[in-house]
């Protein structure tokens, strides 16, 4: 225990060294080895934290106690298929109080933003995926999916039912309006929508989902 904190506290090691030589014989090895069929999770974790003199620290919703508090928060990217999954990169959020002009000023970086950055870093790690995948809070703006879209990466970003999309102008530009347009005749007779059974810590949900997908965009409507 004392020679796992002297290395994380007292030695000179580089963070990103390590974690360079840590993907690289995740890369090599054939039981963890990344593919074409594996999604590029993106996500942000904050912890509390006391005082405001530590970097990075601000007022903002902390995932890990769901509410807005004193805390630190990190964007992170991970690499799942249906076996196996593990951590790629992490970056600190900086709240817009530690810069001059708030979130205003040039340096400021926001969370989809530096989103993009991980998907470049898994991209030079030479990482393989299907998709990107991301929670509301990355596919509300716009940085993250222009990002991608003039990459020409496939993602799938969850929605509120409010924000629009872009597609075709006579197409559904809502979750919500591309889930009215599917039929619907009820939980016997789904219609155009597909049954899918989802298991969360043990126990299994049962959903219907349906819509009429863009090229690069699922909207993941369910009833």
């Amino acid at each position: 225990m004392q020679r796992l904190q002297f290395f994380l506290s007292e030695s000179g090691w580089d963070a990103e060294a390590v974690n360079a030589r840590r993907l690289a014989l995740l890369l090599q090895d054939p039981a963890t080895r990344s593919h074409a069929q594996g999604i590029l999770v993106l996500d942000d974790t904050g912890d509390p934290k006391k005082g405001h003199h530590t970097p990075h620290v601000g007022r903002q919703y902390l995932g890990s106690v769901g509410k807005v508090d004193n805390g630190i928060v990190a964007v992170s990217s991970l690499w799942a298929d249906e076996r196996v999954y593990y951590p790629l990169h992490v970056v600190p959020f900086t709240p817009g109080r530690w810069f001059p002009k708030g979130d205003q000023d040039p340096a400021y970086r926001s969370k989809p933003r530096l989103a993009v950055q991980l998907v470049e870093a898994a991209l030079q790690a030479g990482v393989c995926f299907r998709a990107v995948v991301a929670d509301c809070g990355y596919g509300d703006g716009t940085a993250l999916e222009e990002a991608l879209w003039t990459a020409d990466l496939p993602y799938v970003l969850a929605l509120r039912p409010s924000k629009g999309s872009w597609a075709p102008i006579d197409q559904p530009h809502t979750p919500e309006d591309a889930a009215r347009a599917v039929p619907w005749r009820g939980p016997a007779q789904p219609g155009g929508w597909t049954p899918i059974e989802r298991t969360f810590r043990g126990w299994a949900h049962r959903d219907v989902v349906g819509g009429r997908p863009e090229p690069r965009r699922l909207w993941p409507a369910a009833r």
